[in-house]
């Protein structure tokens, strides 16, 4: 999970059978990366989170230009970068993506 302290639930959808995607927003990044939007994707057993896919502002858009927000998918195995746009910083354009990213890694079907 990313360092934060604390933020807020917006919504969800269930992906599949076995997981729940969370929707949060108002996050308190406690690192250097602050994040605008995160989507976690919780195991529906054991309440624990398997994938985090992460809206993070490019603090570095307006002197080297840019997209304003990295899009960022966190897994036990490390960090991967889905690049960088401004379509990140909308809540509604980031959770779609992001349930796209988390159903694929998940083998689950959105339909």
């Amino acid at each position: 999970m990313p360092a934060i302290g604390g933020a807020n639930r917006v919504g969800g959808l269930k992906l599949g059978p076995g997981h729940t995607l969370v929707l949060f927003d108002q996050i308190e990044s406690l690192g250097a990366v602050k994040y605008q939007f995160m989507s976690v994707a919780f195991d529906n057993q054991t309440q624990a989170p398997c994938l985090v896919v992460t809206s993070e502002v490019n603090s570095m858009a307006e002197t080297m230009g840019g997209g304003s927000h990295y899009l960022g998918l966190l897994t036990e195995s490390g960090h991967a970068n889905y690049g960088d746009s401004d379509d990140w910083a909308d809540p509604k354009k980031f959770f779609v993506k992001s349930a796209e990213i988390a159903a694929e890694r998940l083998g689950v079907d959105l339909k």
